[in-house]
């Protein structure tokens, strides 16, 4: 794959990332991130050195239809043709039809399975589908 894409916030899935990048998954990491209030990335991967290239962006808007759209761009812009895209479990079904809509390459969906209690994972399916039925009822990139 050219571009492995972390989409953001990434902080709970760094860890697995750089064991993705080690092992081969791509050859450019792009991480989608916050911005601290002095505009720099607030993702840790963003600030340290890596062996491998690292892209960093702040997606207008930062959601996941704009860090689909990101992507685009991005591969357009280096020429890419395939990405693996990482993000949590809970999102990933949401998340694959809307980079489906906005990334025209090769495309395998990764997930990261967070650990939550179970409240949080009860807040995440309630939040998620209603992300769902969203993104069902938008359907452009």
């Amino acid at each position: 794959m050219d571009v492995l894409l972390v989409l953001g916030p990434p902080n709970d899935r760094i860890a697995y990332t750089e064991q993705l990048m080690r092992q081969g998954a791509a050859g450019t990491l792009a991480v989608s991130s916050p911005v601290d209030p002095a505009g720099q990335f607030a993702a840790p991967i963003c600030k340290a050195a890596a062996t491998y290239p690292v892209i960093c962006f702040h997606p207008e808007p930062f959601t996941t239809r704009g860090e689909a759209r990101t992507l685009q761009a991005l591969s357009q812009h280096h020429g890419w043709s395939s990405a693996n895209v990482l993000t949590a479990q809970f999102h990933i079904t949401s998340a694959r039809v809307i980079v489906n809509r906005c990334y025209t390459g090769n495309l395998l969906m990764l997930d990261y399975n967070a650990h939550l209690s179970l409240t949080a994972w009860a807040h995440q399916y309630v939040y998620r589908s209603a992300a769902f039925v969203k993104a069902a009822l938008h359907p452009d990139c």
